[in-house]
């Protein structure tokens, strides 16, 4: 069992935290769910930019690359070279830098501290990361909690969606019709 004074004079306990809030414990457990879902996205981008036609390999390689960050740059210096429509390639690094910063906060709710509970805050459960000082406690409700799992699916589901467009467009690019060209023959701009 573990008690830490809180700076009003109440105490946080830590022992069976998640166990004493089901309700958030849940949310948790959703917000690690949709990250493994963020990740086998991250590694269908990495697919579909290497051009890969067998996705497990994809997925043994990115396995091996343990940090987040280091995937999304990899990614996008494969698509540098590979791509040439230069703002699809903008908003795929947006994308994934939105992917990389929403699979930060799983990281810190999920695996990179403590929980606790305060029964002066029946609704909610306390955050402390180890090293933070006494008074360094986050408090996560509901509502706090079903935003991580938001920005976790919104960033997932862009990058999901711009895989598409990517497919698509590296298709043209090595079947020589990139740039597309309208009935005058000039290059079809996109937005």
């Amino acid at each position: 069992m573990g008690f830490k004074r809180l700076p009003d004079g109440q105490y946080a306990r830590y022992d069976g935290a998640l166990a004493r809030r089901p309700n958030l414990a849940a949310l948790i457990g959703e917000i690690v769910a949709e990250w493994s879902i963020a990740e086998t996205i991250m590694t269908g981008v990495f697919t579909a930019v290497t051009r890969m036609e067998d996705g497990r390999t994809a997925a043994d390689i990115l396995d091996h690359i343990q940090n987040k960050e280091t995937k999304s740059r990899l990614i996008q210096k494969i698509a540098q070279r590979k791509m040439k429509d230069k703002a699809l390639k903008e908003r795929l690094a947006a994308a994934l830098g939105n992917l990389v910063q929403a699979g930060a906060r799983r990281d810190s709710l999920a695996g990179h501290g403590r929980w606790a509970t305060c029964d002066a805050m029946p609704s909610e459960l306390l955050w402390h990361q180890s090293s933070w000082p006494v008074d360094g406690f986050e408090r996560y409700d509901h509502t706090k909690l079903l935003s991580v799992v938001a920005e976790i699916v919104q960033a997932r589901d862009a990058v999901q969606l711009l895989t598409l467009e990517i497919i698509e467009h590296l298709t043209l690019v090595e079947n020589k019709q990139w740039p597309q060209r309208g009935a005058d023959g000039k290059p079809i701009e996109r937005p």
